[in-house]
């Protein structure tokens, strides 16, 4: 089945350590669509979409500067994207989705460490579910040098996806 990811209720955040403390952020416009598949014979089991200049931090100096061209360039780039290419599950409710990344119009692979926390208990292709997933990265692999390494490298994302199961069933051929 394919589900569709429903923004207002779902996070999509990041959080980076660097000499003031950890910087949260979020994205508050995205979209975007996944299937639950055993196997990596969809094409693409999730696509998401991130709306770039709609990042949000409480401290509006800190989200000027993500949003500058030192960080995300959202100008000349104003939108991110992640590709799924296979969900691997590993048990009942902890799978791995990986795919690539695209920032600034540099891709990179990433893996996506999933939990399944909120479906039907017998059914986790019930109608609506809640997925969170978490991944670690280095913003050097997508070409981010600005205030390194006094700013950490690693990134860590963490979203928290409520979706809603679409009427329109994956073939999984």
């Amino acid at each position: 089945y394919l589900y569709e990811i429903q923004q207002n209720t779902s996070k999509i955040e990041f959080r980076v350590d660097s000499p003031v403390g950890e910087v949260r952020a979020s994205f508050q416009d995205f979209k975007g669509r996944f299937t639950m598949l055993d196997n990596d014979k969809h094409d693409e089991p999730a696509v998401v979409d991130i709306n770039a200049d709609s990042l949000d931090t409480e401290a509006g100096f800190i989200g000027m500067l993500l949003k500058s061209e030192s960080f995300f360039d959202v100008e000349n780039f104003p939108s991110m994207r992640f590709v799924g290419s296979s969900f691997e599950w590993f048990s009942e409710t902890r799978a791995v989705l990986k795919g690539v990344m695209t920032i600034q119009n540099v891709t990179r692979p990433v893996a996506f460490y999933v939990e399944l926390v909120d479906a039907d208990a017998d059914n986790k292709y019930s109608e609506r579910i809640t997925v969170k997933a978490t991944t670690t990265n280095k913003r050097s692999k997508f070409g981010i040098y600005t205030l390194l390494p006094l700013v950490s490298d690693d990134v860590n994302l963490y979203l928290s996806i409520d979706a809603v199961k679409q009427d329109i069933m994956v073939s999984m051929l």
